[in-house]
């Protein structure tokens, strides 16, 4: 019996002079363990909205020219006020041959184009489904100066280029004071469903009459002129035939990989459109911070997105298949996209409000094979 336990003890002395390292329990075993083998789905958030503004911003348009932002939210396109026409007394009374006799003053026909706004989005397929115009004038005579004529919105018919009145209102019976402030003298508007832009702000027919002896009939020595003036404004709405220059552009975003270490997943969201826009995307890069290609990375998927409204935002399911092609995926702020861009059929012509706009909803990435992680 003792010399059981002798010699138990001189095998445990022996043991512990041993190195620990060459009987290391955890040498050679993988600190590694995959969870999740089949599939899974990890969510990354929601993300936008891009409006048409946005959109608008990044196609190549003159500087100044995108609709506003009215107080109701709605876009807008405005003019300041246009100087339609402008004479003085003094240039009238050289043709009148009799002074002493009224005598009835016919410019006929006065105008000036709509703003360089509506032309230049009118070209783009924009239209405008509330047009209103309204007209000023002032008149330099010490009394109430009667005139004829008609105030009009004219537009140009899309297919046959033929001319259409939009708006009009008769200045037959007006009574003009004097003053040298400008006074309202119409206030048209375009009837519902009246989509043109307009290319000419008119007063057709124009006349009014100069007092005997218009020269002693002048309110001030320097307030001596006539002048006619008009502010054009209205909704932008999208017509038919929008035909938008697009070409690649960049968009911020907001997909936060890097943590999840994917080598490739996919991306799967719900595209909300209330803008009545289809969007065929044609190519999707990844940009890196110098705002160049990141060839690392790649993103595949056939997408087209079908437009909606406000009321009624049209849903389209979205899955990209993005992949690295060294290490793993890293976070992605910033798109390169390039896509088609049509009026989608059948929606007919809104107004559009700041708030429509695409985005994506209930996004996530999904991975086959499982999420490695390091039990360290």
């Amino acid at each position: 019996m003792k010399k059981g336990l002798l010699f138990a003890a001189v095998a445990l002395l022996a043991a512990g002079c041993v190195s620990h390292k060459e009987y290391d329990l955890t040498n050679g075993i993988n600190n590694e363990i995959t969870l999740f083998e089949q599939e899974v789905s990890v969510p990354i958030g929601d993300f936008g909205p891009v409006s048409l503004g946005a959109i608008l911003s990044k196609v190549s348009l003159p500087e100044g020219i995108l609709p506003i932002v009215n107080e109701d939210g709605y876009l807008e396109v405005s003019g300041e006020d246009t100087e339609l026409y402008r004479i003085s007394v003094l240039e009238i009374n050289q043709e009148i041959a009799d002074k002493d006799e009224p005598y009835v003053f016919c410019p006929e026909s006065i105008y000036a184009s709509a703003p360089i706004t509506v032309g230049l989005l009118g070209m783009l397929g924009f239209v405008f489904p509330q047009q209103s115009v309204v007209f000023y004038a002032q008149q330099p005579m010490k009394k109430a100066v009667p005139f004829t004529g008609t105030a009009r919105l004219v537009g140009t018919d899309e297919d046959t280029y033929d001319e259409v009145i939009i708006a009009e209102q008769s200045l037959d019976g007006l009574n003009l004071a004097s003053g040298s402030r400008m006074r309202e003298i119409a206030s048209i508007s375009a009837g519902p469903g009246e989509y043109m832009p307009g290319t000419e702000i008119r007063i057709d027919d124009l006349s009014w009459e100069l007092p005997a002896n218009a020269l002693d009939n002048l309110r001030s020595s320097s307030y001596k002129d006539f002048v006619f003036s008009a502010e054009y404004t209205s909704l932008v709405g999208i017509g038919p035939n929008l035909a938008l220059p697009t070409d690649r552009m960049a968009f911020d975003v907001n997909l936060p990989l890097s943590r999840f270490g994917f080598k490739s997943c996919t991306l799967k969201t719900e595209v909300i459109n209330s803008l009545p826009l289809r969007l065929e995307i044609k190519e999707i890069t990844p940009l890196t911070e110098d705002e160049e290609p990141d060839p690392n990375i790649s993103i595949s998927g056939d997408i087209v997105i079908a437009g909606g409204t406000r009321a009624v935002p049209a849903s389209s399911p979205l899955t990209l298949e993005i992949a690295a092609q060294n290490g793993s995926i890293p976070d992605i702020t910033r798109l390169q996209i390039v896509f088609d861009v049509s009026a989608e059929p059948n929606i007919p012509v809104q107004p559009i409000h700041s708030s429509q706009g695409l985005s994506m909803k209930s996004s996530s990435v999904t991975v086959t094979g499982g999420i490695t992680l390091n039990k360290k």
